[in-house]
Order: C-alpha cells, then sequence, then structure tokens
C-alpha cells in the first residue's frame, strides 16, 4: 500500500509555531551543517538560534514542508 502526503512549504514563522507545539527545538549535528529539528536532548546535537537554522536551509537550498497533520520534514526546496 502506497501513502502519498500533500505537503506544503512553510515560512519560518510557522515551522516556529509548529515547532513550539510540538516540543521542537532547531540544532545541527555537531562538526557538521546538517541541520534538523529535535525533541530530546542529544550529545550529537547543538542547539541553534531560528536564525541560524534559516540560513543553513537557505544556503543548502532547503526548506520546511509540512502535512496537513502537522508532520514536518526538510526537503529541497522547489
Amino acid at each position: 500500500m502506497v501513502f502519498i502526503m500533500n505537503m506544503e512549504r512553510i515560512s519560518l514563522e510557522k515551522t516556529r509555531e509548529l515547532s513550539q507545539k510540538a516540543g521542537l527545538t532547531p540544532c545541527r549535528v555537531k562538526g557538521s551543517t546538517v541541520v534538523q529539528l529535535r525533541k530530546n536532548p542529544n550529545d550529537r546535537m547543538e542547539d541553534i538560534s531560528w536564525e541560524e537554522f534559516d540560513e543553513a536551509l537557505k544556503s543548502k537550498r532547503l526548506a520546511v514542508y509540512a502535512a496537513p497533520s502537522g508532520y514536518m520534514k526538510i526537503m529541497r526546496s522547489f
């Protein structure tokens, strides 16, 4: 069975709003340029500001997409 999710690109403000509701924080994998949203603290991750998160997404041509359910995913921007 194949599920197709209808996802749309969302703004940084909407990402922040959904992240706050879900208890997510922007972070970077230590020693890399990989960014993500995380829920639980992890020794491999370092917290970053929303501005750093946004800059990292733009520099890599990435964006945050969300499904109507609130599920978010970082993907190449189209």
